[in-house]
């Protein structure tokens, strides 16, 4: 598997996200703990959470097993992220910039190992909101 950034094209005309996601980018993960990229890129994550902190809304979803995916799917959906949930959910390792008063993803990755690449998406996207 090649791991960086994913140039997706837009599935669909996304809307922004629910008040409590609003004001900062929002960064979702599609995890298992069956998937050894998750593994890979788990410190990453943990240093890129330690960075941003609270600067980021961060949200995680486990796909590891059909009830977990099932609570993803409902967290998803609750949270105005249905539909990308329903497009990646099989592809765990993803992780996905997003600005929340587009709902568009900035940028998407796939078992990215480079914190520099997270970082200036996310700076990327920062710029982006309230412009």
């Amino acid at each position: 598997m090649s791991t960086g950034a994913l140039h997706t094209s837009p599935a669909h005309a996304a809307t922004p996200l629910p008040a409590p996601l609003q004001g900062k980018p929002v960064v979702v993960e599609i995890v298992a703990s069956w998937c050894s990229a998750c593994q890979t890129i788990k410190p990453v994550m943990q240093t890129l959470r330690q960075q941003e902190g609270d600067a980021v809304h961060w949200v995680r979803f486990d796909v590891t097993n059909p009830a977990s995916t099932q609570q993803a799917a409902d967290r998803a959906e609750h949270l105005g992220l249905g539909p990308l949930f329903k497009r990646h959910r099989s592809q765990t390792s993803q992780v996905s910039v997003i600005n929340p008063e587009t709902g568009q993803a900035v940028k998407t990755f796939r078992a990215q190992p480079n914190l520099d690449s997270y970082l200036k998406a996310i700076a990327t996207t920062r710029s982006m909101i309230g412009s």
